[in-house]
């Protein structure tokens, strides 16, 4: 039997007519995506790269594990990912990598924007995703793709349609329960992993539950001292800055969301007041949050982590 028979007798025995042949199926907001980006890291260090705008950033990131297992700290909860699974992390959302059991790895990565069908992806957040083999064969095909000669017109008008269909695929057929939030775990006054995940997790924490600093290291069982200056050390950047970024971040999620209401983007990224979170905004971003919001929607804004 030839190749192409063999091809030739996949096809259906019986394909139906269309009861109207000017009206066909479209889909009105289907995901469009652009300005894709493929790597992967193959170790725990270049994967936990301390760079604060690494964590939080405008673009979508999709990552697959090929190889070792890890755990995915997604906006105060430790998402655990298997080798054959995937996450998605929106735009603006907290992330950061734990519990490599090796120094070695290979994850992959594709991060992303979107043109058009944003709200199309919102079912595939804050959850592993299980990709079956179609939507694996996707993920092998894109990182070929990328691997030839990306930079060719026909190789670009290839790959975005392909991720395209990749997100698809995951939508129907990837989806796995929802993690449950991680319990507190037991203190550990150890630098590293743990040690980190534990402090990042309280302080998250503290953005919703009214706590100050001192409330976070009483609960982490340090000194603030230590806390400041071990966190410092180990993430490049205050407990404070740290804080005040990922609040921000968290209120730039809640504000693509044109539903919602000034007052509940406020309310819901950890301010008391309308007023409270208006004043910290501009002396963030410089903008009022009306302003924000509107480059927000329209993919204008591009967030710079400040340097005071």
């Amino acid at each position: 039997m030839s190749e192409l028979t063999s091809i030739h007798r996949q096809f259906p025995s019986h394909i139906q007519d269309p009861t109207n042949f000017y009206r066909g199926l479209s889909v009105s907001d289907r995901v469009l995506v652009d300005n894709l980006l493929i790597f992967q890291r193959t170790s725990r260090r270049s994967l936990r790269q301390n760079l604060l705008e690494n964590r939080m950033h405008h673009r979508y990131v999709l990552t697959y594990v090929i190889e070792k297992p890890g755990k995915v700290f997604l906006d105060g909860a430790a998402v655990s990912l298997e080798e054959g699974e995937a996450l998605l992390v929106a735009p603006y959302q907290y992330h950061d990598y734990y519990e490599m059991d090796e120094e070695r790895l290979r994850w992959l990565f594709i991060t992303f924007e979107v043109v058009q069908g944003g709200s199309f992806l919102s079912e595939l957040r804050n959850r592993p995703l299980r990709p079956d083999d179609v939507a694996r064969s996707l993920w092998v095909e894109l990182a070929g793709l990328w691997g030839s000669d990306v930079q060719s017109d026909e190789r670009r008008s290839e790959i975005l349609p392909t991720l395209e269909r990749l997100l698809m695929r995951l939508k129907s057929y990837g989806k796995i329960a929802l993690p449950r939030p991680q319990s507190e775990r037991e203190d550990s006054g150890e630098m590293g992993d743990e040690w980190t995940s534990r402090v990042e997790e309280l302080i998250v924490r503290s953005v919703y539950e009214n706590w100050s600093l001192e409330e976070v290291a009483r609960r982490a069982n340090i000194s603030l001292r230590y806390l400041r200056s071990r966190f410092e050390k180990v993430m490049g950047v205050a407990p404070s800055e740290f804080r005040a970024n990922y609040q921000l971040h968290a209120a730039m999620l809640l504000m693509r969301d044109s539903r919602l209401s000034l007052s509940q983007v406020a309310e819901r990224s950890g301010f008391g007041s309308l007023p409270v979170f208006s004043r910290f905004v501009k002396r963030r971003v410089g903008l009022a949050p009306s302003q924000l919001r509107k480059k927000l929607l329209r993919g204008e804004f591009k967030f710079e982590v400040p340097t005071r």
